[in-house]
């Protein structure tokens, strides 16, 4: 009956050290172990060879006759891990038994495959409340912290609060790896930390929480609001500004801390009538390639005059500090005007 009951058995196996298995029994693969305690055999299949329609108990238990062959066997199954820590004392060597529900499952033929899935995710719940572990996949990295980092991909802006959640956790358990599940396991504990590591700004700070967004988003929005900061930090305060210069930097501004579709709607928001004004608006045009395309709404000297303060803009934009009021001033100078740009200690430019 037990040669049958092998023979039936659609698995490529063969019999080594008493235990019939598919030969590919590591401990880095996952694996399903049936005992059939009655006859003293043990059959074991790895994660790769597991089919996901088939039932190895099924399989083996069909031609017996009694009313409840589970009686007759135990599941015990292992979880595949890639070793790549360095510890003393694993504390992945020990078996953690296959829960009573799943048990139940496979006996009521739940697949190989699923069996096998499915306590691997059993597992991952029980050692996620392990200290000092670190686990991505199918990788466990002990407690090696750096080479856990290292396989997050991430930006280098994110870069801090990594580094941030590394300080303050005692390990993780991640599926994919990526920052928004390792962010997550902490997040509600930690995430005003974490968030001050990006750009410590209260005000800041409780603009991007109140969002309803996955914490890397609120991390990258958080990141950018620090980018247009530092931006705007980098520009001159300014006294008094004729119109020229007023108009020119408002669009300016508008570039250095949105781009390019930014300043483009500031120029569209304005109902020019001013020659000066619009020679400097088609100026920006031509800057930002969009020339051809807005000419029609300009006299040929405007255009003329928009063609020759181009360089002019292209320097403001690309400049800060005392230059960026000297190519703002230039600008005005350039468009016709004799005013003067004023800055905040009352120095006028020329």
């Amino acid at each position: 009956f037990v040669k049958s009951a092998v023979e039936r058995i659609p698995y490529n196996i063969s019999k080594r050290n008493g235990t019939y298995s598919c030969g590919h029994i590591r401990k880095e693969r996952g694996r399903l172990d049936l005992d059939w305690e009655s006859a003293g055999k043990t059959f074991s299949i790895c994660e790769g060879c597991a089919d996901d329609s088939k039932n190895l108990f099924k399989i083996i238990s069909q031609m017996m006759l009694s009313p409840d062959n589970s009686k007759s066997f135990s599941v015990r199954s292992k979880m595949g891990l890639q070793c790549y820590g360095d510890c003393e004392n694993c504390k992945l060597t020990r078996d953690i038994p296959v829960s009573d529900d799943l048990t139940d499952k496979y006996f009521n033929m739940l697949s190989d495959k699923e069996f096998i899935k499915r306590y691997s995710e059993e597992t991952r719940s029980v050692i996620k409340d392990e200290q000092d572990i670190f686990i991505i996949g199918d990788a466990c990295y002990g407690k090696d912290k750096k080479e856990f980092l290292k396989k997050i991909s991430h930006e280098p802006w994110e870069r801090p609060a990594l580094i941030k959640l590394m300080k303050v956790t005692e390990g993780a358990v991640l599926d994919e790896g990526t920052v928004n599940e390792f962010l997550e396991l902490y997040w509600e504990d930690y995430k005003i930390e974490i968030l001050r590591s990006i750009f410590n700004d209260k005000e800041s700070i409780e603009e991007v929480l109140s969002k309803d967004v996955r914490p890397r988003e609120k991390l990258r929005e958080l990141n950018e609001i620090k980018k247009k900061k530092e931006e705007m930090d980098t520009l001159p305060e300014f006294k008094k500004l004729p119109p020229e210069a007023k108009f020119a930097d408002t669009v300016a501004r508008a570039y250095k801390v949105n781009g390019e579709d930014e300043a483009t709607n500031k120029i569209e928001s304005y109902n020019l009538s001013d020659t000066r004004l619009k020679s400097i608006a088609y100026g920006f045009y031509i800057v930002f390639g969009k020339g051809d395309s807005k000419r029609w709404k300009y006299e040929d000297s405007e255009v003329e005059s928009g063609e020759f303060l181009s360089d002019h803009i292209e320097k403001l934009l690309h400049s800060e500090g005392e230059d960026y009021a000297e190519n703002l001033q230039r600008v005005v100078k350039m468009s016709g005007s004799t005013s003067a740009v004023v800055m905040k200690d009352g120095k006028k430019m020329r």
